[in-house]
């Protein structure tokens, strides 16, 4: 359903005042409105997506043991493929029990508890999602928009036939899909044990990144990328040297982070075992909880209390005019605060807003006043 702030009721508009005439002509005058086409919103903005993608061990590494079998209803997979075996269709939101790829048999993956730790150290109403798709020995390229031909080897009859190879046309259309049912928040990332130039690899992420913030219309200063380092030499791991490669992601992706895998454990010269990928999917949401740790800390403003004072968008700016003193913020999505100030009687804020969705919050003695406001 589409939101659309109630001006009248939260007095965005003075006595007098042609109510549906002004609140159309301060949207377009301040650049506020919905474009066609453009999911600047989702049904529900508390269900929180992360789309995770990479090889082997992202599709799980990790034998599936009783302790991994019973998960919070919060934490929700949708499904990568049609599977019977697990009484799963493709497209489809379950309980993120494992495998979340995978078709019948499959394995505990850095998602598994990535999610499984986000939603512990979450608010109540938040719910997790993850969308897994693990390649095993797949080259990166083979996530690449443009440039993944002369690698369907790699693809091992894995990726649904309509999408002819191409690994990236799958985990996009089903992006899509997910986000009519929420909000996309990030990416997971493991891959790097195939890599037969380490030199372009993090260019090829790159590519891969720019492509997908690009097609699902993401904001790429709110969409990390996490990517986790490969099974150290010191635990066995024969790609260890990798690890100084995928060091260097955050100098051409400034959005993203280098997930340790120091200490962890491995079951064989490539993959991480179970344990380790408990504690490497709880690295992943630990950093992730850490770049969101405003979203726990900043106060709920799905229920804010009214405050009857205008507050209107025009020339470029939210301009609120209130009668004494007060003090507002401005905050994503997630809850992380973008700006922030006081001002008496009159103020212009948000002139430096990047295009996207945000939560106004003013504060008087009056009371509390919040809402949405979207920016072009």
């Amino acid at each position: 359903m589409m939101y659309i702030p109630d001006l009248k009721k939260n007095g965005y508009f003075r006595k007098g005042c042609c109510m549906k005439k002004a609140f159309i002509k301060a949207l377009l005058s301040f650049g506020f409105f919905l474009v066609s086409g453009v999911p600047l919103f989702a049904q529900d903005p508390n269900f929180h997506l992360y789309l995770g993608f990479g090889q082997s061990n992202m599709s799980g590494a990790g034998a599936i043991e009783t302790q991994d079998k019973t998960v919070d209803s919060r934490f929700q997979m949708m499904a990568p493929q049609d599977c019977s075996g697990l009484n799963r269709s493709i497209g489809k939101w379950y309980s993120a029990i494992p495998p979340l790829w995978g078709c019948p048999s499959g394995g505990l993956g850095p998602c598994d508890y990535f999610g499984r730790t986000m939603v512990k150290n979450l608010p109540a109403t938040i719910k997790v999602g993850v969308l897994v798709i693990g390649i095993p020995g797949c080259d990166i390229r083979l996530f690449d928009k443009k440039n993944s031909q002369g690698l369907e080897a790699y693809t091992y009859d894995y990726i649904p036939a309509k999408y002819n190879k191409s690994a990236y046309a799958w985990l996009v259309d089903l992006a899509k899909l997910a986000q009519k049912d929420g909000v996309i928040k990030g990416f997971i990332l493991h891959q790097g044990e195939t890599m037969p130039d380490s030199t372009k690899w993090c260019g090829q992420v790159k590519a891969v990144y720019d492509s997908l913030i690009a097609d699902l219309k993401l904001d790429p200063s709110h969409t990390p990328l996490l990517a986790g380092e490969m099974l150290y030499q010191n635990q066995g791991g024969s790609c260890g040297s990798h690890n100084t490669t995928v060091a260097k992601l955050p100098s051409v992706i400034p959005n993203s982070y280098v997930i340790s895998a120091s200490g962890i454990t491995g079951k064989d010269v490539y993959h991480f075992d179970a344990a380790g990928e408990r504690t490497f999917g709880a690295r992943y949401a630990e950093k992730m909880l850490s770049l969101e740790s405003s979203a726990i800390k900043e106060d709920n403003l799905t229920t804010p209390h009214q405050m009857l004072h205008p507050v209107t968008c025009k020339g470029g700016a939210v301009k609120i005019e209130v009668t004494g003193n007060f003090s507002y913020k401005i905050t994503n999505l997630c809850g992380a605060r973008i700006e922030a100030g006081n001002g008496t009687a009159a103020l212009s804020a948000g002139t430096n807003l990047a295009p996207g969705i945000y939560f106004l919050s003013i504060e008087h003695k009056t009371g509390i006043f919040a809402e949405k406001i979207f920016k072009r």
